[in-house]
Parts: structure tokens; C-alpha cells; sequence
């Protein structure tokens, strides 16, 4: 989210604001970017997954395809591990924790990055100290952590089905993601009219667990 520039103007804008805000700059980038008439296939994982089906229900016309892969946000409910995940981003960690510890962390990951050889470890920690990443604010607006439990305030899962006959669908999911379960993903299955991809050994971030298998598929 780091086209969104002011940790304050995030802070401040409601749900529909800023689910506003970031449909607003793809379809900028779409626009801008490809030649006229020339279609992205739009590739989202977790929170991505449910901006691309956010945008793809709200245009069409743009979309070649959409690949949800982990997606979150297609139904209200979570898996077991999202109260553990939750309480983190209440909280704002990883995210403005690691940014308050400043240089002393920017150090530390450098020498980590020197030392492990791990393109995946390695962006993952770039991510954290990105000055710009407020994904943990923004991820919080769209879901309602009260207690033990977590609700996504508004599911796109029928949004999705408006638009199965103009723009193909396709999912992929981990095997043992406990944030999104793969049930979620398999009982979409009948509903899009394309076989849903589940990748075994893998948790919600398949492209990362398993790589080559994701780029296979």
C-alpha cells in the first residue's frame, strides 16, 4: 500500500474510502500502463485476492482473468489462526513496530540478508521496514477483531458470482492455510465452473512454500 503516502491519511479514511482509493489507482495503472483495449490478468494473494476480485466486479470490461490465490475477504468467516494474526495487526506489528525500531533494525536486516541466502526471508523483511508499508492499518479497517473471534465486514463472494460468465475465475489455495481455510476455496468451485488448484505442503502463502508448483499451475 505504499502509493497510499501519509500514515495519518490512512489512519483517517473510512473502509469505502480507501477500498475507493485503491480500485481508483489500478484502474489508473491499467489505463495508463496497457495499450488500449489490451486486458491484465489480475494475480492476488491474501488481502491482494480480495482487492482483485473487489476490482474485477467492479470492472469487467478491464479483466482478462482473475487468479485469487489464498484469497481473503470472499466470506465473512476465517480459520482458527486468524485470532492469533489479528491480535498482531490490532496491535500494529509487525508493521509500525519494526518502523519504530528504526535504524537498529535496518542493520540488523541487512545483516541477515548478507548472511542467509533467501530471496523469500529476504523480502519479507524488506516489506517490514518499508516506510511506507501501513498494511496493518489498512487490513484492520476491513476486518472486525472483537475478542476471540474475527468477521470480515463486507465479503465480495457474491460480487464475484455477478461477474463468473464475463470474466474467468481461478483459485489456488494452500492445502493447510489456517487463516483461509481451503473449504472456503472448494466451495467456490461449483459456483465459478473451474477446478479449484489446491497445493499440498503449503499454508497461505503458497508461492512462497512451494514456489515452482505455484508457477506450474
Amino acid at each position: 500500500m505504499s502509493f497510499l503516502n501519509h500514515y495519518h491519511d490512512v489512519k483517517s479514511l473510512t473502509l469505502h474510502e480507501l477500498k475507493g482509493a485503491i480500485l481508483s489507482f489500478i484502474k489508473e495503472y491499467i489505463t495508463t500502463h496497457l495499450q488500449t483495449g489490451e486486458k491484465p490478468i489480475l494475480v492476488g494473494h491474501s488481502f491482494g485476492g480480495y482487492l482483485a476480485a473487489c476490482f474485477a466486479s467492479e470492472y469487467p470490461e478491464l479483466c482478462k482473468r482473475v487468479v485469487l490465490i489464498n484469497a481473503a475477504g470472499c466470506f465473512p468467516i476465517f480459520g482458527s489462526s486468524t485470532v492469533f494474526w489479528g491480535s498482531l495487526f490490532s496491535l500494529g506489528f509487525p508493521n509500525s513496530f519494526v518502523r519504530n525500531l528504526g535504524i537498529l533494525f535496518h542493520v540488523l536486516v541487512s545483516s541477515i540478508c548478507v548472511l542467509i541466502d533467501d530471496p523469500g526471508l529476504h523480502w519479507n523483511l524488506h516489506q517490514m521496514i518499508c516506510k511506507t508499508n501501513f498494511g496493518h492499518v489498512v487490513v484492520s479497517k476491513f476486518i472486525d477483531f472483537t475478542g476471540f473471534t474475527s468477521r470480515w465486514k463486507e465479503p465480495v463472494f457474491g460480487q464475484l458470482m455477478s461477474i463468473v460468465d464475463k470474466v474467468p475465475i481461478q483459485i489456488i489455495h494452500g492445502e493447510d492455510d489456517w487463516i483461509i481455510p481451503k473449504e472456503l476455496a472448494l466451495f467456490m468451485e461449483p459456483f465459478i465452473n473451474q477446478p479449484t488448484h489446491i497445493i499440498k505442503n503449503c499454508g497461505h502463502s503458497p508461492s512462497k512454500d512451494d514456489h515452482w508448483k505455484g508457477i506450474a499451475i
